[in-house]
């Protein structure tokens, strides 16, 4: 593995670890923030279990619509989240998978969350990532305030 396959972000929250991990699991707060700024997610779709799928459509007027889908790994509410994640063409057809662990850890603060997704094919692949969730945590943060 190389760098340019892992991406790690850690981001704090004033928020208790319980409503950062649920801001990732409930819809209603998920629709809120997910995606960057300037994105919308008219469709939403969570069955939060081990196993269980999720899918999200994220739009906005540069990109049009986005499919987004993947499966939830681990759920240890409120310490930590696993799930893949893989983009849809336009004909339904997945492309490369990755996976995501998310970690809530209590600080005197809030909570510090740490975000690892990895194996990226790619330098490009992660650092288009990066700039998506570091604006998504923006959006996130104005929710959890």
């Amino acid at each position: 593995m190389s760098n340019d396959q892992i991406l790690t972000i850690e981001r704090s929250f004033a928020a208790s670890p319980e409503a950062v991990f649920d801001a990732w699991t409930d819809p209603a707060i998920l629709s809120q923030w997910w995606g960057p700024e300037g994105v919308s997610v008219p469709d939403l779709a969570l069955d939060v279990k081990e196993g269980g799928a999720w899918t999200a459509t994220m739009y906005s007027d540069q990109m049009g619509n986005k499919i987004v889908s993947g499966e939830y790994k681990a759920i240890e509410r409120p310490i930590r989240l696993v799930f893949t994640w893989a983009w849809s063409d336009e004909d339904g057809t997945r492309g490369h998978e990755t996976e995501v662990e998310v970690l809530f850890e209590k600080i005197d603060t809030g909570t510090k969350m740490t975000l690892n997704q990895q194996l990226f094919q790619d330098r490009s692949g992660r650092d288009s990532h990066n700039s998506g969730w570091v604006s998504s945590f923006t959006c996130l943060e104005k929710v959890l305030s």
